[in-house]
């Protein structure tokens, strides 16, 4: 009896075709998204106002890397940092975009800056290399007033 419940088993039942030939299908991917101006420039002064300078000197210009090696642009950031931390101790920190002009592979940002100490407006310069946008560190920092 047990031989016949195992025959029974061992039986396939046939498969329709429709079954067989419905393809797989994958989703379609987007292409990768290239940050805009303002999002490098955000992402910018996010690491550089968190003491991240490493991820902060991946954002500035071919240009501004080979002018300033990474570990002096490291350097030259930390010595600010003691700054930056006297004026958190002051109230919050925090910046604003006020405006972000492109024409062509150019742009130029007003962020203003608000501490305890007050606000500031504070020029930056971005332009495209490539399909990405960069900082122009050396261009950039400057007061807007």
């Amino acid at each position: 009896m047990l031989a016949v419940a195992s025959a029974g088993c061992a039986t396939s039942s046939p498969v329709s075709p429709a079954a067989r030939a419905t393809p797989v299908k994958k989703p379609v991917q987007a292409a990768p998204r290239v940050p805009s101006a303002r999002g490098v420039l955000m992402a910018y002064l996010d690491a550089t106002l968190a003491g991240d300078h490493l991820r902060a000197w991946g954002y500035l210009s071919a240009d501004d890397r080979d002018r300033l090696p990474r570990d002096a642009y490291v350097r030259r950031e930390r010595a600010n940092d003691r700054l930056r931390a006297q004026v958190r101790a002051l109230g919050p920190f925090r910046y604003t975009l006020e405006s972000l002009r492109e024409k062509g592979s150019d742009a130029t940002a007003i962020v203003i800056l608000r501490s305890g100490l007050g606000s500031e407006r504070v020029r930056f310069a971005l332009k495209r290399e490539g399909p990405r946008w960069v900082v122009l560190y050396a261009s950039s920092w400057s007061s807007a007033e």
